[in-house]
């Protein structure tokens, strides 16, 4: 006999659905509801969203840099990099948590850690940019199917962005580099 406060084992198995359900689709919903507060200044409610994102889906980098974001912006410049350096440990190919971690010690007037962050960043689009190529070839090579022309073509604006990133990157480097052939 079951204990008169006990649930039903159906409810358990429901419960489970839901959050399954909520954990493929609902963590990247509470990131972009988040990134849409953060874009109108509503921090308190960014990181509630961010936060949530984190409950459903625990290492998404992307609601943390979101958070590191929103720390800087509000110019808690230690939290902030705390938050990059929490990405970049999730995920060490992350190049946008290092050119952030650059700004921040570029603004410090750390040159040489900015230095090593751009570094590292142009890396990481490099390697995006040679992943990309290597997709499109593929999508070149195999029949002209509508899967692989799609495929094809978000390769190619995904290679556009990131090429652009690693050009902000390329620019945040030698910007860096000329203050400190300017400093004594």
């Amino acid at each position: 006999m079951r204990p008169a406060n006990s649930r039903p084992r159906a409810i358990g198995i429901t419960s489970r659905r839901r959050n399954t359900v909520e954990a493929r689709v609902g963590y990247e919903a509470y990131y972009y509801l988040g990134n849409i507060s953060y874009g109108r200044n509503d921090f308190a409610k960014a990181k509630d969203l961010y936060d949530h994102a984190l409950k459903i889906r625990v290492n998404y980098a992307e609601s943390v840099y979101g958070i590191g974001h929103m720390y800087r912006r509000q110019n808690q410049i230690y939290l902030a990099v705390a938050q990059f350096d929490k990405v970049i440990k999730m995920q060490p190919r992350f190049g946008d948590a290092y050119v952030s971690r650059g700004d921040v010690h570029a603004e410090r007037m750390e040159s040489v850690y900015a230095l090593a962050d751009y570094e590292k960043a142009i890396d990481c689009y490099e390697e995006q940019i040679k992943s990309l190529n290597a997709t499109i070839a593929y999508a070149d090579a195999r029949s002209q199917s509508p899967l692989m022309q799609s495929e094809k073509k978000r390769s190619q604006r995904d290679k556009t962005r990131v090429e652009a990133l690693l050009n902000a990157a390329r620019q945040y480097k030698s910007e860096v580099q000329e203050n400190l052939r300017k400093s004594p």
